[in-house]
């Protein structure tokens, strides 16, 4: 799955290899991320924000705070891991996929 994976490509692999239902988002994104925050699913988030990536990029939204900062999981090693305002994170957003069962 390298390059610029679709959205597809990789609700396909989670619902395959990982056994995870999951719904793709290429609106609404502000809210979708934030619903699923709070209610305990992490989701998967595709940006060409350059505050993570020089091109795109997968990241890991796991949690949401009361201040709407919403902690970020970056694989690129050396960029931006933690707590990052959800206007942040959404800007130069592709889609996201959230994972459509609750945390146990």
């Amino acid at each position: 799955m390298g390059g610029n994976t679709g959205s597809g490509t990789l609700s396909n692999a989670l619902t395959n290899y990982l056994h995870l239902d999951n719904t793709v988002y290429t609106s609404d994104i502000k809210n979708k991320l934030r619903d699923n925050l709070r209610a305990g699913r992490p989701v998967v988030v595709s940006t060409s924000n350059k505050l993570f990536t020089n091109g795109s990029h997968i990241i890991g939204a796991i949690t949401i705070n009361d201040n709407d900062e919403v902690w970020i999981s970056n694989p690129n090693s050396g960029t931006k891991n933690g707590f990052v305002p959800i206007d942040d994170v959404v800007k130069g957003c592709n889609y996201i996929i959230t994972i459509d069962q609750d945390s146990k």
